[in-house]
């Protein structure tokens, strides 16, 4: 018999890129990105686009802090699998699409301050629009209800597992002639 020599990976690596280990992920995230710049132009009135940006694997505590308050962070399930995942919208992106559909042009908002239970109503409403398309979007390769079940402003306050945990991260920006702002899938390593 040969000797066989493994060799080590790090799970816990922030450099390990997705793209090529999960290729059937990234058919799934064009249609969903087709399917939410659709919806958006459409809703909005006006020319969006949205891409997808990267996908990394990271610690949990590293992801969650790297957000600021307010963010709009949804703590969402995916049934059958099992655990839960985030959608997470950066305040900019909240206040440019809240701008929008109030009829204003987006432009970013020039200071930071808590969302008002308004804006939050209006971003729960666009957070189950976004997970309607990414719904829609799984169904060909792997039918899945998704929910959401809670939303917090507070990054901090988000404590769903372990510091140590490993996520996948999704990321992807929507852009109009107006503004840009990005949001963020998170689902853990082991529902994936």
């Amino acid at each position: 018999k040969k000797d066989v020599e493994a060799t080590p990976s790090n799970l816990a690596s922030q450099n390990i890129m997705l793209r090529d280990q999960f290729s059937a992920l990234e058919e799934v995230y064009d249609k969903f990105a087709g399917m939410l710049r659709d919806m958006l132009s459409s809703a909005l009135q006006r020319s969006m686009a949205v891409e997808f940006v990267s996908s990394e694997m990271i610690k949990y505590q590293e992801f969650i802090t790297a957000f600021s308050s307010p963010t709009s962070c949804n703590v969402i399930r995916m049934e059958p699998l099992i655990g839960n995942a985030l959608l997470c919208i950066e305040s900019n992106l909240v206040f440019s699409l809240i701008d929008c559909m109030f009829g204003g042009d987006g432009k970013p908002a020039t200071q930071v301050r808590e969302f008002t239970q308004i804006e939050q109503r209006m971003i729960k409403k666009f957070a189950l629009d976004i997970l309607a398309a990414f719904e829609h979007s799984w169904s060909t390769y792997y039918p899945e209800n998704i929910f959401l079940i809670m939303t917090e402003t507070k990054p901090g306050f988000v404590q769903r597992v372990p510091p140590s945990y490993i996520w996948v991260l999704f990321v992807f920006r929507i852009k109009s002639q107006e503004f840009s702002g990005i949001f963020h899938l998170d689902i853990p390593y082991l529902l994936v």
